[in-house]
């Protein structure tokens, strides 16, 4: 059972959840859900920035909301475009 689980989803690391679902006759949920469902990093090192400043929160004993972190994220991606911008000009 776990083997066939680890060749779904070694299958759909090398092409897609869609094909690994038709290989081997499942849902394509149930595909994606092996797989991790499927969710990519847009941004990944603004995402790093933004879990190594929720684990920092946590450690020092505060609560994390969402909004808390829509705000925090607003604000890594507001220094990342200026950034960005600066590098270009």
């Amino acid at each position: 059972m776990i083997e066939e689980k680890s060749k779904v989803i070694e299958l759909a690391y090398r092409t897609s959840n869609k094909f690994a679902a038709h290989c081997y006759s499942l849902d394509l949920m149930m595909s994606s859900r092996k797989v991790g469902s499927g969710h990519h990093a847009l941004f990944p090192k603004e995402e790093t920035q933004l879990y190594e400043w929720i684990i920092e929160l946590c450690k020092d004993g505060f609560t994390v909301n969402h909004s808390s972190i829509k705000m925090k994220m607003v604000e890594i991606m507001r220094s990342s475009a200026r950034l960005a911008q600066d590098e270009a000009e």
